[in-house]
């Protein structure tokens, strides 16, 4: 046997790991089989002792973008909190989608990866993503009194894609396009939504970096919402203000500014 191969021993012992993680052999399977997995790459890491997942600064890019190991325990906290009513997902559903994760790209620094979730419906998933929001940011976070979470005032705007309930997947998305771009301009099939309130969730570490100027503001061109007194479409944003605050607002989603980006998803 080569010194390079698997005893029928620690072959047992990464069966017994993998079950104690809530996992499958096939899951083991896709992670061995799949050389540009990230969970893949993370475990040769390890091993060769070139970092630890424990450590603050693995989980963070260059940019400012939280890694995805971090997201993933993100979710765990929020699906086991009030945020998502204590438990939306099993655990080993959480972990699976590491499996699926695709990489950030170095060369593309405002494309952040972010894990994204549905629930039942866009008013569910919302009132869970600005949950989140609110463990993150604390009292450091402002939300417009127009942003109003039901049926009545949020939509998707016409045209986005089909919502699909009970979801749980990775997007990668671009917080820098659009620029100069009204809401209403942005193409619905590829126009951020519910995506973008959670991307803020999860990278806090950038959202504290915008100034909109090298670093956008967003708008959530793929959410309309309907605000009294107000007889045009209104979309939201996400700016961050003095003091690490962010702001969840409302604006027209005919208004256009190079402060703000257009986010979009890759696809």
């Amino acid at each position: 046997m080569s010194r390079d191969a698997m005893s029928r021993t620690q072959s047992g012992e990464f069966v017994s790991a993998l079950e104690r993680g809530g996992l499958t052999v096939a899951d083991g399977q896709k992670v061995i089989g799949n050389k540009d997995n990230l969970l893949a790459q993370s475990i040769v890491d390890l091993i060769r002792g070139q970092g630890s997942t424990t450590s603050g600064s693995q989980f963070l890019t260059s940019a400012g973008f939280t890694r995805q190991e971090l997201q993933l325990e993100n979710l765990q906290v929020w699906n086991q909190s009030w945020v998502m009513q204590g438990g939306f997902y099993r655990d080993n559903q959480i972990r699976a989608a590491m499996v699926t994760s695709p990489f950030y790209s170095w060369e593309e620094p405002s494309a952040p990866v972010v894990l994204c979730w549905t629930a039942n419906d866009l008013v569910q998933t919302t009132r869970q993503s600005v949950g989140a929001l609110r463990q993150v940011y604390g009292h450091k976070l402002e939300i417009s009194p127009e942003f109003r979470i039901d049926t009545e005032h949020l939509a998707p705007v016409e045209g986005a894609p089909e919502f699909q309930p009970n979801r749980l997947w990775w997007e990668v998305l671009d917080v820098d396009a659009n620029r100069n771009k009204a809401c209403d301009a942005v193409p619905p099939a590829t126009a951020g939504g519910i995506q973008v309130i959670q991307a803020a969730a999860h990278h806090p570490d950038y959202t504290r970096r915008m100034n909109g100027d090298d670093v956008a503001y967003w708008d959530v061109p793929g959410l309309r919402l309907k605000v009294p007194g107000r007889s045009e479409p209104c979309a939201p944003y996400v700016y961050a203000g003095i003091i690490n605050r962010l702001r969840l607002g409302v604006g027209w989603a005919s208004n256009a500014g190079s402060d703000y980006a257009g986010v979009v998803v890759r696809r």
